[in-house]
């Protein structure tokens, strides 16, 4: 059983989607220490001017004693801001039509909390790519531990044979240790594609929104796997 865990992110890369592509559960790490300038409540798109920040304020208030579903959103005008700036950016592309009404009625809807939205969001991208991994929070089974510690946790609870690490894995993973417990370590490196975009020269690392409005999501789904390790060649080694 091949089990991937990452934060919640708000809007991610496409990256984030090839992990879950090629686990079997996913697990949102929300119970762990939230990061200030992390990818947690923030993200990069393509505009006119260039790359352009996302983020939803934060209410910052004893942030290092939270955990990310403790996190609350600050106020409200964030979400009219966002949906105006995307509609700036996208409302010529190709696909802007098939994912407007999704889009605008996520941005008119209010949330308290930072996990609650982002949750919302992963899984509605999840179903419209197609990627069918079991979707479950870390805090629904009060999982926890540090770093390695809270990653073997996950794959014993689970019952893992292999764990799917970003590439910056390999700055704490002992893989040995995995190893005597029976579980392979697979460290990704993803190797960003290339795809048809808007506003000049091609930008990697953007939302998946960005290449959802461009090319829609059934191009989507082959692109985030162009050039990178399929689940079937993960199985295989």
């Amino acid at each position: 059983m091949i089990l991937c865990a990452t934060q919640s992110a708000y809007i991610p890369w496409l990256g984030f989607f090839h992990k879950a592509m090629l686990a079997d559960v996913f697990v949102i790490l929300d119970d762990v220490q939230f990061e200030r300038n992390s990818y947690t409540n923030r993200n990069k798109i393509k505009t006119q001017q260039g790359e352009q920040w996302l983020t939803i304020p934060l209410k910052m208030e004893g942030h290092l004693n939270k955990t990310i579903r403790q996190m609350e959103i600050a106020d409200d005008r964030w979400r009219k801001k966002h949906w105006q700036t995307i509609y700036n950016a996208y409302h010529k592309a190709p696909y802007w039509k098939q994912y407007e009404g999704f889009f605008d009625g996520f941005y008119s809807t209010e949330h308290m909390k930072l996990i609650h939205m982002t949750e919302y969001l992963t899984r509605w991208l999840f179903k419209a790519l197609d990627i069918n991994t079991r979707v479950v929070r870390q805090s629904d089974f009060n999982i926890t531990g540090h770093k390695q510690d809270l990653i073997l946790n996950l794959c014993k609870h689970f019952n893992a044979d292999t764990f799917i690490f970003g590439n910056q894995g390999r700055e704490y993973a002992d893989v040995e240790l995995f190893r005597q417990q029976g579980i392979k370590c697979y460290f990704q490196d993803y190797q960003h594609p290339a795809y048809p975009q808007q506003w000049g020269e091609f930008v990697p690392n953007m939302s998946i929104i960005d290449l959802l409005f461009n090319v829609g999501a059934d191009r989507a789904r082959a692109i985030i796997q162009e050039g990178n390790t399929t689940k079937s060649e993960l199985l295989e080694g």
